[in-house]
């Protein structure tokens, strides 16, 4: 432990870069920048590290204009600093509105902030860092446990993960190189550099959840039972992530479905059946976060009605969050993106037989006795 207070932020950044293989020389990264403390020495870090380690850095700032001038505020700060770091920054707006109406505030704001961050990413070919704490992984942990999540869900924050935004196909994978680094950390690095930043009085609002979690009920649980909860937390999560791991390359072993097509999955059913149900729940939740790109939202309700399809007749579907669906097709139960609807039509004369070639499928016309089930003659 003495060893590891001694380090600065930049050598424990290039630790996590090198054990985790984040970064290598020749690579761009593109650093998630608010404006916030985590995010400011995330980039300063790197902005550090970048002639020795041979990548380059960029910032990109996203303001969602949820708090008028102070976003503008922000925004103005970030230039700033990219300036005197000597960092090119990208900055975008987003227009209020189209959070409206759109159920949580938050989580619609993290979604569109990822995505346009790998529009930002996409032309230069480089990985999004975004300023994730040791502090960050405890709570959402904690939250994560609390709404029932299984061991996909408490695995936490990923140090690295795959964003993929299915309306502008752009794909961005996003490193976390601070998820081993306290906040407290953070700012003695900040204090020591004479570095700025700003904060978001939103923060301390508890009514979000988050702020709760962060403000009110992890101190209680450090006076009371750990002052040191946040390592606990975060190794509980690494052994999670660990089993999520293990969980998807069985699954994938067993049921040899390809990942290939970021669409859709399709999962051979009678395989699916003979799966003991643990892993046919890691197989739904490894086909959706393939599909979608995180397992944000999807809860163990969702996955037990998925596999309560496999019980049903074919052609019945569940809606998933994130505009993903699983629907039966015969021998295969399909997750991915919601079918597009077809106009066609057709005319059949008696007795028929007919392939439509929109769907694939051939449809059959036959007289049934509507009492013994027995084909009739087929001619009227």
């Amino acid at each position: 432990m003495g060893e590891d207070c001694l380090m600065t932020l930049p050598e424990k950044v290039r630790i996590a870069i090198e054990t985790h293989g984040l970064l290598t020389a020749g690579d761009t990264v593109l650093v998630a920048c608010s404006g916030g403390a985590d995010s400011v020495a995330l980039l300063a870090a790197l902005a550090e590290l970048r002639a020795d380690m041979g990548f380059a850095v960029r910032a990109a700032h996203v303001n969602h204009r949820l708090r008028g001038e102070e976003s503008d505020a922000d925004q103005e700060f970030v230039r700033e600093l990219c300036g005197a770091l000597d960092v090119e920054l990208d900055s975008v707006s987003l227009d209020r509105k189209r959070f409206d109406g759109q159920g949580n505030l938050e989580d619609e704001a993290r979604r569109a902030r990822y995505d346009e961050l790998a529009g930002l990413a996409a032309p230069f070919d480089a990985r999004v860092a975004t300023g994730h704490t040791l502090d960050d992984q405890a709570e959402t942990f904690l939250m994560k446990l609390f709404r029932g999540a299984g061991p996909g869900g408490l695995s936490g924050i990923a140090v690295r993960r795959l964003h993929r935004n299915r309306e502008r196909g752009f794909s961005v994978t996003v490193i976390r190189p601070l998820l081993d680094v306290h906040r407290g950390e953070i700012h003695e690095y900040l204090h020591e550099r004479r570095i700025d930043y700003r904060t978001d009085r939103t923060n301390r609002d508890t009514r979000f959840d988050r702020n709760w979690v962060r403000h009110e009920l992890i101190p209680v649980i450090e006076r009371r039972l750990n002052p040191r909860l946040a390592e606990v937390l975060s190794r509980t999560s690494k052994l999670f992530q660990e089993l999520d791991a293990f969980l998807d390359e069985e699954v994938v072993r067993r049921l040899r479905f390809d990942l290939s097509d970021p669409a859709e999955v399709r999962l051979p059913i009678e395989a699916l059946r003979n799966l003991p149900r643990p892993l046919r729940k890691a197989a739904v939740r490894s086909a959706y976060r393939s599909v979608r790109g995180t397992l944000s939202d999807l809860t163990l309700r969702h996955v037990d009605s998925v596999l309560a399809l496999l019980e049903r007749s074919s052609g019945r579907r569940i809606d998933l969050p994130g505009d993903v669906v699983a629907q039966k097709e015969f021998d295969l139960l399909r997750i991915g993106a919601p079918p597009q609807e077809l106009a066609f039509g057709y005319r059949l004369d008696w007795p028929a037989e007919q392939a439509i070639a929109e769907v694939a499928k051939r449809v059959r016309l036959l007289r049934l006795d509507p009492r013994t089930g027995e084909k009739l003659n087929e001619t009227i």
